[in-house]
């Protein structure tokens, strides 16, 4: 029944089949599958009669016996890339040459016992084959001898195969380079057998990574280990070993043996004498194996250059030889040693402390005392500990240690301590059997900027160590994150005493405990793990965002709150990545912060959710806000864009203080009530419905004396009803919008307007307000931005007669158009692109002689260069501002933009990195900002010959680059800085820099922001 409702599926292309001790006879029905996998009795002759009917069949896969011959069915099988089949004791040869003479076969796999020897007529034609498609070739259930696996390395195409060695060993070679006569070789024992016969292999193929997995016969190893090491050019690098549990976790649709053995944990052991033969091999870089050997390891005396060492277990030997003869080797390469489950004793440490080139030591020690040897290895730059000892002792070695690299090295300690020091954070994985007093040493690391804190701990349990952190005088601590568990109220004091901190995020168990942390003058951010409603927190909320640093950010889930107390503004945020909709009625309580002038709203809120904030803000005496905005987060611009209900609008109308208003409005009588804000000088619409504006424009262009001056809606055009409103308000200096087209010409009676974006207008309409405009524009419009329509040449004609204009933004269709401009004799400001490449034209430009800032769309790098040569041949050039987007500025362009004196502010990328020190020569500039991606290290130097070069420099900001400023840097950038500027009557350079973090404790000892001050870069700024 199930397979007569499938055959009505015309659209089926993979089909799989299981119906054990069942003939299936119906397999004909499926027309157009391409993949079909059968567990069911199947006649040779029933597929090809499928074959036949189906031409596009790509793979077949057959779990039982097929009753016939493969030659009924594979001669029609002409697009067949992959085949699967178990073998029958009756194979004949003409069945082989049948599956090789398939043209598209990629893969195949053969299941079932046979005999060795029997596969030769089948690998011989594979490898006579033309054209050479075989990728893919397994082989199991059957023992293949070494003369076979030579046979089948004669298919020059194979990329991977996997066969049966002897009983219980698996042999995979992948990733075969013929061209190299090199591949990457799997020995995986099923069982613990005898692998003398693998050394043979070697003389086979070489291969430069051997992965053994599970445990062989011990010792049996030796003879291939001696084979690859008397090889004239032994090409293995690579050693590793692996469980048969991990290895099929890894390889789950890579192998398609059949395994029957239960999964085991063990890792391929070595005895010392296999060991000693392994290390002669001298290609040999890294070696991940255990030792399964009581004896101690004789001094080798013969070494290869081994570069990572990891022993994953020792069965008890000493080591001591093996790690003195690494320290013996003149030049040894050993930067990585792994040793686990074998403690080292004081003559091992020894030993290791002699290796020149070690970076990265993972160990356990017999007696932690033994630590401090480590500081004769000046190359190592990370330590883990593996082994256990009393934390306190551990805490008091660790200090000791980093104090004794001076900072350089990252330490971890089993999986409770870790020190990074690229981060400068001192990780502690608490749990409730620690003591945190044990971890008081660790409070007088130097320079320590980060402590998080994750794992569950008992109320109060942290006090120990939050106590001696705030009593520490010297303390460096910025930032404190405590993950899970709550703090109590005397955990809270001790933090509230560490009064460098920057950023908090913990959990309180009293909410009243919030409010000491107003005593923190540095505190930037503060993030709530644990849940509260704010009319729980709201005196502790209140107290930080009015007490702490200048602004002041505080975090609950996706709900952030920021306080700018210098600006007075504050900031609500919904930062969730879901656009989950928040209630916001809780935030009435923040109107008691004093004097707010802005109110900002970011993110998705519940409707009319605010009216309560807004009401508040009414009642509020001496009342001094004049701006709301409320935008979607920039989180993502795919979020819809906010709106306000009729009664939230109505709140906002009360506030009659209110100048300035961004915001999304439902209908037509939310936007009508708008009209009783007799301050309102600036609104933007950000979403509306479409003619809703009618009302509220005519009750502006009624009014005898309106103060709104400036007007945008950034979505939906104006109707033409609405168009006649918006040119009656007689204040309206700005407008930017969209158009319908209908009644455009009223646009030119408005006598106040200076500035007009047009963000939508059709061509023919855009042309008559062209003309209009010219004809009879008013006498102070001054800026024209046309941001939707290019501007073909003869309304170029038409737009130089608005002589008034003085910046003017748009495309241009020809780039004659380009010639006309210089009749625009007030034009300062220009913002042009291009649709189409630009030529000899763009030279025009540098003849207008009242243009200071320019922005150009570069069409191509190099594109520009003739207009900045002509530019920087005027005797007085007078460009002050440049901006150049699309493409990045080339080395030729950049010679012309240097010698244009006047500039000041320059925003750029570059498309060759070596120009960067050009720079330097602008010796006016005062701003520059750089769109191209750069590390910062490398271009160090040519930054800093640009700070001694370019004095009047005010700001550096790199849009793009890496997130560490080196104190290499800071240092000589300090001592350039201290001598070219004057503190008195100079700010500080501001060098901004994406994901920029903080200085770090050391740079901060050098107090730079008297001469240069570091911050993050954002767009906004």
């Amino acid at each position: 029944m199930l397979i007569r409702g499938l055959q009505s599926k015309p659209t089926l292309k993979s089909l799989h089949i299981v119906m054990e001790g069942s003939n299936l006879s119906c397999v004909q029905h499926f027309p157009k599958v391409e993949h079909l996998v059968l567990k069911a009795t199947v006649s040779a002759t029933e597929l090809a009669e499928y074959c036949v009917s189906n031409p596009k069949l790509i793979y077949l896969e057959i779990n039982n016996n097929i009753y016939g011959n493969l030659t009924e069915f594979l001669p029609h099988c002409n697009q067949m890339q992959t085949l699967k089949f178990t073998i029958k004791s009756d194979f004949t040869d003409s069945e082989y040459i049948a599956i090789a003479e398939l043209p598209e076969l990629c893969e195949l796999s053969i299941r079932g016992e046979h005999k060795i020897g029997s596969l030769n007529t089948l690998i011989k034609a594979l490898a006579r084959k033309e054209p050479k498609t075989l990728r893919k070739l397994m082989i199991s259930g059957a023992c293949i001898d070494i003369e076979e696996i030579t046979e089948m390395l004669q298919i020059q195409s194979l990329e991977y195969f996997e066969t049966n060695g002897i009983e219980g060993l698996s042999i995979i070679v992948n990733s075969i380079r013929f061209d190299q006569k090199l591949a990457d070789l799997t020995l995986y024992f099923n069982k613990e057998v005898d692998a003398t016969d693998v050394a043979a292999l070697p003389n086979v193929i070489n291969f430069s990574t051997l992965l053994l997995v599970s445990n062989h016969k011990i010792g049996t190893l030796k003879k291939l280990f001696e084979t690859i090491a008397l090889q004239k050019s032994p090409k293995l690098k690579r050693l590793r070993s692996t469980s048969s549990a991990n290895f099929e976790n890894s390889n789950k649709n890579e192998s398609d043996l059949d395994k029957h053995f239960a999964a085991s944990d063990k890792i391929t052991a070595l005895n010392k004498e296999e060991l000693i033969e392994l290390l002669k091999i001298k290609s040999l870089e890294v070696v991940d194996c255990s030792i399964d050997d009581s004896r101690p390891i004789e001094l080798p005396t013969q070494l290869a250059q081994i570069e990572e060492l990891c022993i994953r277990t020792c069965a008890g030997g000493s080591l001591t030889n093996l790690f003195h003869a690494f320290a013996l080797q003149e030049y040894s390469k050993l930067s990585t040693l792994c040793i686990e489950g074998h403690h080292l004793n004081c003559d091992d440490v020894t030993q290791i402390a002699k290796l020149k080139c070690l970076t990265y030591l993972k160990c356990g020690f017999a007696d932690l005392e033994n630590i401090h040897l480590l500081t004769k290895i000046k190359t190592l730059e990370i330590l883990g500990i593996n082994s256990r000892h009393q934390l306190k002792e551990s805490s008091e070695n660790i200090l000791k240690l980093f104090i004794s690299f001076n900072g350089n090295l990252s330490i971890y300690y089993a999986d409770v301590i870790s020190m990074d020091k690229n981060l400068r954070a001192l990780t502690i994985q608490m749990s409730e059997t620690i003591c945190s007093e044990d971890l008081v040493p660790l409070t007088n690391l130097p320079n320590l900027p980060n402590l998080i804190i994750s794992g569950r701990h008992t109320l109060d349990s942290l006090t120990p160590l939050l106590t001696a952190f705030a009593s520490n005088q010297s303390t460096a601590l910025q930032e404190i994150c405590i993950d899970i568990d709550s703090l109590c109220y005397n955990e809270l004091v001790q933090i509230s005493r560490i009064k460098s901190l920057r950023y908090l995020e913990c959990g309180f168990c009293d909410p009243r405990s919030i409010k000491l942390l107003a005593e923190l003058p540095n505190l930037e951010n503060l993030r709530i793990k644990s849940l509260h409603d704010l009319h729980e927190i709201a005196e502790g909320v209140l107290s930080v965002l009015q007490g702490c640093a200048n602004e002041v950010t505080v975090i609950r889930d996706y709900r952030e709150i920021s306080f700018n107390k210098n600006l007075k503004k504050l900031t609500i945020s919904n930062t969730s990545y879901d656009n989950e909709i928040l209630d916001a009625q809780e935030y009435a309580l923040l109107a008691k912060l004093p004097h707010l002038n802005a109110l900002h709203i970011q993110g998705e809120h519940k409707l009319g959710s605010f009216e309560s904030l807004f009401l508040a803000l009414v009642a509020t005496k001496q009342s001094a806000l004049e701006e709301i905005s409320i935008v979607r987060n920039s989180i993502s611009e795919q979020f819809s864009k906010p709106t306000i209900s009729p009664e939230e609008t109505k709140a906002i109308s009360k506030i009659l203080s209110l100048r300035k208003l961004k915001c999304g409005f439902l209908d037509a009588n939310s936007i009508e009530i708008l009209a009783q804000l007799t301050e309102l000088h600036e609104l933007v619409i950000t979403t509306h419905k479409q003619g809703s504006l009618m009302q509220f424009l005519e009750s502006l262009s009624l009014r005898h004396s309106s103060n709104l001056q400036s007007l945008v809606i950034e979505e939906n055009e104006l109707t033409a009803e609405e168009t006649i409103q918006v040119a009656r308000v007689k204040s309206l200096r700005r407008l930017e919008c969209g158009f319908v087209g209908q009644n455009i010409e009223c646009l030119a009676q408005m006598i106040q307007l200076a500035e007009l974006t047009i963000k939508s207008l059709e061509s023919d309409a855009l042309s008559q307000l062209i003309r209009d405009l010219a004809s009879r524009g008013p006498r102070k419009f001054h800026l024209l931005n046309i941001k939707s329509t290019p501007i073909g040449y003869n309304d170029s004609i038409a737009l130089v007669g608005i002589r008034t204009l003085r910046s003017l933004h748009c495309t241009f269709m020809d780039n004659r158009s380009l010639e006309l401009l210089v009749q625009l004799p007030e034009l300062q400001a220009l913002d042009i692109q291009f649709n189409q490449s630009v030529d000899e034209n763009i030279k025009c430009l540098a003849k207008l002689k009242m243009l200071s800032y320019l922005q150009i769309a570069s069409p191509a790098v190099g594109s520009l260069t003739a207009l900045f040569r002509e530019m920087s041949l005027r005797s007085k050039p007078i460009l002050y501002k440049l901006d150049i987007t699309d493409n990045d500025v080339g080395t030729e362009e950049l010679q012309q933009i240097i010698k244009i004196n006047s500039l000041r502010r320059l925003k750029c990328g570059l498309s060759e990195e070596e120009s960067f020190e050009y720079f330097s020569k602008l010796r006016n500039l005062e701003v520059l900002e750089i769109c191209s991606y750069h590390d910062l290290n490398e271009i160090s130097q040519s930054l800093l010959l640009i700070l001694k070069k370019c004095r009047k420099l005010t700001d550096i900001n790199f849009h793009y680059g890496t997130r560490f400023i080196s104190l290499e840097f800071v240092c000589k950038a300090l001592k350039i800085l201290e001598v070219i500027r004057y503190p008195p009557i100079q700010y500080p350079l501001e060098l901004r820099v994406p994901y920029f973090g903080d200085l770090t404790p050391e740079q901060i000892a050098l107090a730079p922001e008297l001469y240069l001050k570091i911050s993050r870069f954002k767009k906004e700024s």
